[in-house]
């Protein structure tokens, strides 16, 4: 909304008073000019109060709108009233007043919609969110044309050449196979910070409380809503330690947030059976005078307008249905003195656009959406396009029992409605009954007898006087005892809670009555969830559909436009991991440690044994970039690696320090052959002096004895050299074969 005739009407009024102070004959020129710009004027500001009143008339049509769905939704209402009843332990109105009536009965409600709602809200809360941590996945998406080229290469030989350059140029088959892996190494990378940088906004967002409180809405009501991503004019807290000293400030906050949307301020379209069938879609907002005045800081928002809102109290009419939740708490009645503003996502004509000033081009095909902030007096505030290229809207709704006919499902409450009315039912009756089974009725002849005290009541010790002196006292009283059936109308109320533990599905695992460790590991929650009825499964896949999935989509879609990181963007495709990520990441840790086992004798790149261990890590559900180098890390690692001299292979080794236990053995026997040869020469020497011989005497009588021996000696030094070289010879062979010795 422009001020740009206000500031045109500032400007002639000046500069008509500067015409009084000019010469006459340029004063009538100015004059006929000033009137001409004055007729100008008076024009754009009749242009712009027509658009103004077209923009407020916007504004009435959200509120209309509104109104009408408010209207079509009062038995929606009535129902959703009657859940929260049963889940508090309350009964409806009519039927207290019936109760309240009754002279004699008990009005006890026995809570079992409750305890069953909230079992089967922490089973599925612990399901979804079992230790606070990311249930969703962000994997690069898979190129078909990328996994084809990878396919053909590599049925070709390594160095063959194929035409693969950007030009057709000729390139090696392993060129191509190292381009493909690095790409997908990038894809890798990228994905995986992105999924870094929205598990962190969703931190921040407290995501899994917000969930939760959907979740809790959804087991009562039938319906759970989250919006997002949205961004909100949040400041956070920071710690300055520039100066030395904390410092204490609060910076801007504008990263996408996602909220929970109550069921009782949420209007779709009504006759849409999904969320994405929704025409437009309208949110209910309560704000204080302060939140009010606060959004007019805001970007967008018409501050001038809210502040002509603020000047007047609030003026909403008195909401029924509010009061009636009230109700329980002893609140009803209670003055609500906050503003109503209602947010509206859906569909801009170009007339409407061209009246908030965007100018579109004109085309049928092309169909806007928008988003109107509007007062329920329909004043508008706020006005814009929607800020995602992708024209999304930011609701995401998830119903326990789906409604073919409708946006909204049912709950738990509504699905016990019957078996928890026929419960109470026989517990009020075994009441009644144990309270009038206690004591007899007793009959009195008010003509024979009547209390000295004037009280017929039954009392200790009392006194009766005897109307007629020849009458039977006996005959003055008679006692007649109710029957018990305390005992069938329990069984009843006993069967009735089986019923309701059948239909609202919560076992035995479930309600905490096996071991408490059940849930602490993965094979515990694979345990627990194998116990649970089929339909705890389906939840999970809903919510995986419902939630997790269009909403994680949002975020990346939201960080892909508007993130200046460009390190996280890429062709990203969400996966929602729900209980199957638990279920199946023992298994995954399991297979990860075998194959890093079974890769360690295998020689490959340092890069390659990193991306192993982020496998790993990621089986783990750990953040591998706190743990292991990043990629610049890895690639100056691996060249420092490639620069070092490669390590001694073992096997190599053990066959030199063979090798050299053999020779040292082979010098060990010669020492041993050249001892032996002089204790024959000193044989001899006593055998010459022995028989007066001379030793050339003596060699000639005995040298056919030292022949025997010298040839003994030759023979068992051809032996050991024969030995020697065929265990170098079965080395060698074991060397190149790699058996290992």
């Amino acid at each position: 909304m422009t001020d740009a005739p206000d500031e045109m009407q500032t400007a002639l009024d000046a500069l008509q008073a500067e015409v009084a102070t000019a010469p006459p004959e340029v004063a009538e020129k100015l004059q006929e000019m000033l009137a001409q710009a004055q007729e100008a004027a008076d024009e754009a500001q009749r242009a712009e109060k027509e658009r103004r009143e077209r923009v407020q008339a916007l504004g009435h049509k959200v509120v209309g709108l509104y109104n009408e769905r408010l209207a079509f939704r009062t038995t929606l209402e009535q129902r959703w009233l009657a859940d929260v009843r049963r889940y508090n332990g309350e009964y409806a109105p009519e039927v207290l007043k019936t109760l309240q009536n009754r002279r004699y009965g008990s009005r006890m409600y026995v809570p079992l919609v409750r305890r069953i709602c909230n079992i089967v809200e922490a089973r599925l809360s612990d399901m979804l969110f079992p230790t606070e941590e990311r249930n969703f996945a962000i994997d690069p998406s898979p190129v078909p044309q990328l996994v084809q080229a990878e396919s053909l290469a590599q049925q070709l030989p390594p160095g063959e050449m194929i035409p693969a350059g950007p030009n057709g140029e000729p390139m090696e088959v392993s060129a191509v196979m190292n381009g493909i892996r690095e790409l997908r190494e990038e894809a890798r990378s990228k994905a995986d910070n992105m999924q870094r940088e929205v598990d962190d906004q969703l931190r921040q967002a407290n995501y899994g409380a917000v969930s939760r409180r959907a979740i809790h809405e959804a087991m009562v009501m039938g319906t759970g809503i989250l919006k997002g991503p949205m961004v909100l004019n949040r400041t956070k807290k920071v710690w300055d330690m520039s100066q030395g000293e904390a410092a204490f400030r609060r910076m801007e906050d504008l990263s996408p947030t996602v909220v929970q949307v109550s069921i009782w301020d949420f209007f779709p379209d009504m006759s849409a059976r999904t969320i994405t069938e929704s025409e437009s879609d309208i949110e209910r907002h309560y704000f204080t005078k302060a939140q009010l005045a606060a959004l007019a800081r805001q970007p967008g928002f018409d501050a001038e307008t809210i502040r002509e809102a603020l000047r007047v109290a609030p003026g909403h009419t008195f909401d029924a249905v509010r009061n009636e939740l009230r109700q329980s708490a002893g609140t009803q009645g209670v003055e609500d003195k906050r503003y109503v503003v209602l947010e509206y996502h859906g569909p801009i004509d170009q007339e409407e656009l061209r009246d908030l000033g965007i100018d579109l081009p004109d085309d049928p095909l092309d169909c806007y959406e928008g988003i109107i902030w509007a007062l329920e007096s329909g004043a508008v505030i706020k006005a814009i396009i929607n800020p995602m290229d992708t024209q999304e809207r930011p609701f995401s709704v998830f119903c326990w029992e789906k409604d073919p006919a409708s946006i909204f499902g049912y709950g738990l409450a509504y699905e016990l409605a019957d078996v928890d009315e026929s419960a109470n039912s026989a517990f009020r009756a075994a009441l009644d009954n144990m309270g009038l089974s206690v004591g007899p009725q007793i009959v009195v002849n008010s003509k024979l007898i009547r209390p000295h005290n004037g009280e017929w009541s039954i009392e200790p010790n009392k006194v009766w006087e005897m109307l007629k002196a020849d009458a039977d006292a006996r005959a003055a009283f008679a006692f007649f005892q109710i029957d018990s059936r305390i005992t069938e109308l329990l069984g009843v109320f006993d069967r009735c809670k089986q019923l309701m533990d059948d239909v609202g599905g919560p076992s035995m695992a479930m309600q905490g009555q096996e071991a408490p460790s059940y849930l602490d590991t993965a094979r515990g929650v694979s345990i627990a969830h194998n116990a649970a009825n089929i339909w705890m499964r389906r939840a999970v896949r809903n919510w995986d559909d419902d939630i997790t999935t269009p909403t994680i989509s949002r975020m990346v879609d939201w960080n892909m436009q508007y993130s200046p990181k460009k390190e996280i963007k890429g062709d990203l495709l969400v996966i929602s991991r729900g209980t199957s990520a638990l279920l199946e990441s023992e298994a995954q840790i399991s297979k990860a440690g075998m194959f890093q086992q079974a890769a360690q004798g295998i020689p490959m790149p340092y890069a390659r044994k990193v991306n192993q261990l982020k496998a790993l890590a990621r089986s783990l559900r750990l953040d591998a970039a706190d743990l292991l180098p990043d990629d610049a890390e890895v690639k100056k690692m691996a060249e420092q690696m490639d620069n070092q001299q490669p390590p001694p292979n073992p096997e190599v080794e053990r066959i030199k320090l063979r090798q050299a236990e053999i020779a040292d053995k082979a010098a060990e026997r010669e020492h041993e052959m050249a001892i032996e040869q002089l204790r024959g020469q000193v044989r001899l020497a006593e055998l010459a002096e022995r028989g007066n011989l001379t030793v050339q005497q003596a060699r000639e009588r005995y040298g056919l004895e030292q022949l025997k021996f010298t040839a003994e000696l030759q023979d068992k030094r051809d032996a050991r050299a024969h030995d020697a070289q065929k265990l170098n010879a079965e080395l060698a062979v074991k060397m190149q074969t790699g058996s290992g010795i």
